[in-house]
């Protein structure tokens, strides 16, 4: 099982001594290049400072989120009106990537609208016995467009709420206004290189091998294996397996589990099938490979596979899982896309 802190060990026990000093700053800025661990980090800090279990964190009062969106999307999602609950499922879609630790799919905007920095003020300013934290994603667009929008936040920064901690991430801190930057603690999170970093942890239920053909597309995601262990991984290529079968109680299944899941579940969807992606391009790989994976479970796993498909099939594979995958962030419905890959992978057997 990976921890954060067993990649960034430093930063994490900043943090820890921070709480347990109980000197806690009014604003954090995490910066660092793209995979290192700072929206882990960030939200690792938070459920700490917070006491809240990050998967409550959407709907909890005292937390609170900024993404670079449009003006418009900002006053429509704050409008309060009952016609916008396309505008309301988009913000929770946003906002439970970042808690999945997953790539947004959606465009985001480049700057932040002067609505998203008002509507928060309006809303951080009461009493509570616990600790309010407010995420700021993509920080470094704070200097984009109006400057309205960084003074009105570092007004805001300047005469913080009691009991309120901002924690702000960018991937370069030199764009990030000068005047945001000198309010906050800097914390640089420093390159780790997943594989290797992987391949350190005695306690790892990983091979080498299997670190390897995790880490070929999921070098930017380390929560891809923060909660991910080696008989976890071979019991969801195996249940993936199971579709090809024509067991009809097995398809029912799959078919009520994946369409019952709520809006944070999609992304546990999307993870699963980013980790059954990467077996398939190892599978249609694995013939131009040298080394080629040699424990018994994967071994078995390539040669039913084998059987039914071809090499050239494992392409279609992975065009038809990724397509399912951009499906599942548009606006169809689940039980469609769902229904829809079923039928085009056994079209393949």
């Amino acid at each position: 099982m990976i921890k954060i802190e067993e990649f960034q060990p430093k930063i994490t026990d900043f943090f820890q001594e921070t709480i347990q000093s109980k000197k806690i700053a009014s604003a954090y800025l995490l910066y660092g290049s793209e995979g290192t661990g700072k929206n882990l980090l960030a939200l690792d800090f938070a459920e700490k400072l917070s006491g809240i279990d990050r998967f409550n964190f959407i709907n909890h009062p005292n937390i609170f989120f900024l993404l670079p969106l449009s003006s418009e999307f900002y006053k429509k999602l704050f409008s309060g009106k009952i016609n916008n609950e396309e505008n309301f499922n988009l913000w929770k879609q946003l906002v439970n990537a970042k808690l999945l630790n997953q790539p947004i799919q959606n465009e985001l905007s480049n700057s932040f609208p002067l609505e998203s920095i008002r509507n928060l003020k309006q809303q951080i300013y009461f009493k509570s016995e616990s600790r309010k934290v407010v995420f700021i994603y993509n920080a470094e667009l704070l200097s984009s467009g109006s400057k309205e929008s960084a003074n009105a936040l570092l007004k805001i920064l300047e005469e913080p709420p009691a009991k309120t901690t901002f924690i702000l991430i960018c991937n370069n801190i030199q764009q990030v206004p000068a005047t945001i930057v000198s309010r906050c603690i800097q914390v640089k999170v420093p390159s780790s290189h997943l594989r290797d970093s992987f391949i350190q942890l005695k306690h790892s239920s990983f091979s080498t091998e299997e670190v390897s053909l995790l880490a070929q597309n999921n070098q930017n995601n380390i929560s891809l294996l923060e909660r991910l262990s080696s008989q976890d991984y071979m019991e969801l290529i195996d249940s993936f397996y199971q579709l090809f079968q024509y067991n009809e109680p097995y398809l029912t299944e799959f078919y009520v589990k994946m369409t019952s899941r709520n809006d944070l579940e999609i992304g546990k969807i999307i993870y699963e099938i980013n980790l059954i992606i990467s077996w398939f391009v190892y599978l249609e790989k694995s013939k131009y490979l040298d080394n080629k994976l040699s424990f018994d479970n994967f071994q078995k796993l390539e040669l039913k596979l084998n059987k039914i498909f071809s090499k050239n099939q494992y392409l279609e594979i992975i065009k038809h899982l990724e397509k399912f995958k951009e499906e599942l962030n548009s606006n169809l419905s689940v039980k469609i896309v769902v229904l829809n890959l079923i039928i085009q992978l056994n079209k393949l057997t």
